[in-house]
């Protein structure tokens, strides 16, 4: 991490390149010219997943097939989100510091941070750090914290929040390599039959990665199987979010979606199994046993190939 700040002080104008997914895009779209880039894919410290027994702290170079491989087993729910997000060429690649950075407001990872109150450490070249709530990070669309000089180094969660219920949901046309129409972060704590925290973060509702604040608190302390507060939340919730219409999803359907998600995610917090478009099972003991069976069957039968 020394040697990164040295050379990035002695190339000022450079850009920081990890996957380099998004960031080529300027290039081979917009013909832009980067100048210098600096590598930051094989740098020890901003490549390590670490559980020091009280918190789980990710790296911001860490790729999402890195990241996946770690949660099949400890986060399966975050492990078939991980699946659906591009394809695995780009998970290869896509980093999720760089996901982040890039303040896309349909970035798949950032709702997810949000849901478990993520703590951003950010480094400077002078060598100062200081850490960053992501509720705090994002100032506008595409605009962050981070100012000139500044490098986000790794992303730290409370592991007893990462032990909260917690669903995550995508929507897109396709189910394979696609970008979100909405995306829902969702964590619920319960205490004595009630809903003591949530989070209800959205991707593809606003310019920014989002939480629905007023409809948290229309369920925080309400008994966890009152319909009449989820009722109350969703009606909150039409109101609170304002999305656009755009090529993948009009105003209406991401309203519509978003309202949707959130009750799926409470009625499989209280025990429903819910049909599910991704095709993965819904049951914390079923999960992963339709990709295991649908994958011997399809070698079975010669391993069909795919468009």
């Amino acid at each position: 991490m020394l040697r990164l700040l040295t050379i990035k002080a002695d190339h000022k104008d450079a850009t920081l390149v990890a996957g380099g997914t998004d960031l080529m895009l300027e290039n081979t779209q917009r013909f832009r010219d980067f100048g210098v880039l600096i590598d930051v894919s094989q740098i020890n410290e901003l490549t390590k997943i670490e559980d020091n027994g009280t918190q789980l702290t990710i790296g911001a170079s860490v790729t999402y097939s890195e990241l996946e491989q770690f949660s099949k087993t400890r986060y399966p729910h975050l492990y078939h989100l991980l699946e659906r997000i591009a394809s695995r060429q780009i998970r290869n690649r896509g980093t999720i510091g760089g996901n982040v950075a890039n303040a896309s407001p349909i970035a798949d990872m950032p709702p997810i941070l949000l849901a478990f109150d993520a703590d951003i450490q950010i480094v400077n070249l002078d060598g100062s750090q200081r850490t960053v709530s992501i509720h705090d990070f994002y100032q506008g669309y595409k605009q962050t914290v981070l100012t000139e000089g500044e490098v986000i180094a790794s992303f730290t969660m409370e592991l007893a929040t990462l032990a909260d219920f917690h669903r995550f949901y995508k929507v897109s046309k396709r189910m394979e390599d696609d970008i979100s129409s909405v995306m829902l972060a969702t964590r619920f704590a319960v205490t004595d039959g009630k809903i003591s925290d949530l989070r209800l973060a959205f991707g593809g509702m606003a310019a920014t990665p989002i939480r629905a604040k007023k409809a948290e608190a229309a369920l925080l302390n309400s008994d966890v199987n009152d319909e009449q507060a989820l009722s109350n939340a969703l009606a909150i919730l039409k109101d609170e979010l304002t999305p656009l219409s755009d090529m993948r999803a009009s105003a209406r359907y991401r309203s519509d979606m978003a309202c949707n998600l959130v009750r799926k995610a409470w009625l499989e917090l209280n025990g429903h199994s819910i049909p599910t478009f991704s095709g993965h099972p819904v049951s914390d003991a079923s999960l992963g046993y339709e990709l295991t069976s649908n994958t011997s069957q399809s070698a079975q039968q010669g391993g069909a190939s795919h468009a």
